[in-house]
């Protein structure tokens, strides 16, 4: 092994990441065969679709929820399910403050307002401690989001939500096939929201959503919710007569059936993932000032993305964290190895939100989740963890990389106090920083 690193003038580890870089959803012929079936035989509505029904049914039983509805995306099953609570103008839903936009936007959609709570800053997760102080008369949900595959701490938010008679919608787009003590997310609230699409997990050929709860009428009004608001009678029979709001939320056959055919190699999938993110995750338990990703013992993680902290404190160093983070990255990248913040500023500092708020936020306000953007990274520049974990060969050589700065630390340390910092949210001025086109 080559032990000087990329950035003194070493060779890189990776020379074209790309080599490694594996395509998900994995397609095989059985996909192909099945979905052709689809097109030959002309199944292109999504209305009373046996492949919608079974994508329902196979979920449900995957999941160990006693209902199961498809919808066209995950976004579109966070709005049902907040619907289907009748969440409107004047009402307040309690959100956390670091995540994809789409888990709080569908609380703009039915005109509420987002209450933004801070993340506790080891798991990235909402944190319990905090909700309590944001619970106020208007107060009617809260959507709990299992953030990068890693459930949230369900045993206090539960007992929080029936102290003040809140409703629980779970936001499982990034967490399918995670456990809160042996009990798979999605089943703790009264509505769990997941995602499908490609870059998902549990990914299909494009969009889709599902939502899974817990009685028979919680299930059948989101079925109206998802198809224009219509009643229908017991055998299925559409009277096109609508009863209530509502959208048009239908999943594709295709989509529905591609999806049926990954969740059955789910497990032997996800297993690999969490295999080799635990593999890495040994590494760098060791290493001077980076941190691998925390999963408390009532939980498993199945990693959407592989979050690293970098802690100048686990050696006592008297460093500035964002300085070594921004080292740490540019040794990342110059090494082969693509990385990414995925949020560049917290939730309630996009500008879609301000309307809605009580006060103008400010950086301050969530200082756990701005202290996730400055220190911590994705491993990863362009898409979800399914591209990287997937290929064995790849995290051997993430763990070269990671042994070699160990190596190099005291050239590090004196490298970071050198460098010029720049925050994150500056450099991307808000937007996105995933790589367009990376790998085309």
């Amino acid at each position: 092994m080559n032990k000087k690193l990329a950035i003194f003038g070493g060779k890189p580890t990776i020379e074209n990441e790309k080599d490694y870089w594996n395509s998900w959803p994995i397609v095989n012929n059985k996909d192909i065969k099945d979905i052709s079936k689809i097109l030959k035989e002309k199944q292109f509505s999504g209305r009373d679709s046996k492949s919608v029904k079974e994508l329902e049914n196979n979920f449900s039983r995957y999941n160990n929820s006693p209902y199961c509805v498809a919808f066209n995306s995950g976004t579109a099953a966070i709005h049902a399910s907040l619907n289907a609570l009748d969440i409107k103008k004047g009402d307040e839903v309690i959100t956390t403050a670091f995540s994809f936009i789409a888990s709080a936007l569908p609380i703009i959609y039915c005109d509420a307002s987002p209450v933004f709570v801070d993340i506790d800053y080891e798991t990235f997760n909402i944190d319990p401690k905090l909700i309590e102080e944001k619970i106020t008369t208007k107060t009617k949900a809260i959507v709990v989001v299992h953030f990068q595959g890693l459930p949230a701490d369900m045993g206090q938010i539960v007992k929080i939500a029936k102290k003040y008679k809140l409703k629980i919608i779970e936001d499982c787009a990034q967490s399918t096939g995670a456990e809160y003590k042996n009990k798979k997310v999605g089943n703790f609230g009264d509505y769990g929201a997941f995602s499908i699409m490609a870059e998902k997990q549990l990914a299909t050929c494009g969009e889709g959503g599902l939502v899974t709860t817990n009685s028979r009428n919680k299930r059948n009004n989101l079925n109206k919710i998802k198809m224009f608001g219509e009643a229908f009678d017991k055998k299925g029979n559409r009277f096109y007569f609508s009863e209530s709001l509502g959208y048009n939320y239908v999943l594709n056959p295709i989509q529905a059936k591609f999806a049926s055919n990954k969740l059955k190699e789910y497990n032997m999938k996800i297993n690999k993932i969490i295999k080799n993110a635990k593999k890495l995750s040994k590494i760098l338990e060791k290493s001077s000032f980076i941190v691998p990703p925390k999963i408390p013992n009532a939980c498993k993680h199945v990693f959407h993305f592989y979050r690293i902290t970098i802690d100048p404190s686990k050696s006592s160093l008297n460093l500035s964290a964002s300085n070594l983070r921004q080292t740490i990255q540019n040794i990342l990248e110059k090494e082969g190895i693509s990385t990414r913040h995925y949020q560049t500023i917290p939730l309630p500092l996009q500008p879609v939100f301000f309307d809605y708020l009580k006060s103008k936020p400010k950086f301050e306000d969530y200082p756990n989740t701005k202290k996730a953007i400055e220190n911590t990274l994705v491993i990863g520049g362009n898409g979800s963890a399914p591209h990287y974990f997937t290929n064995d060969e790849l995290i051997d050589k993430y763990i070269e990389i990671f042994e070699k700065i160990e190596k190099n630390k005291d050239k590090i340390i004196e490298y970071s106090k050198k460098i010029k910092y720049a925050a994150p949210w500056k450099k991307y001025k808000g937007f996105s920083d995933t790589k367009s086109g990376y790998f085309k």
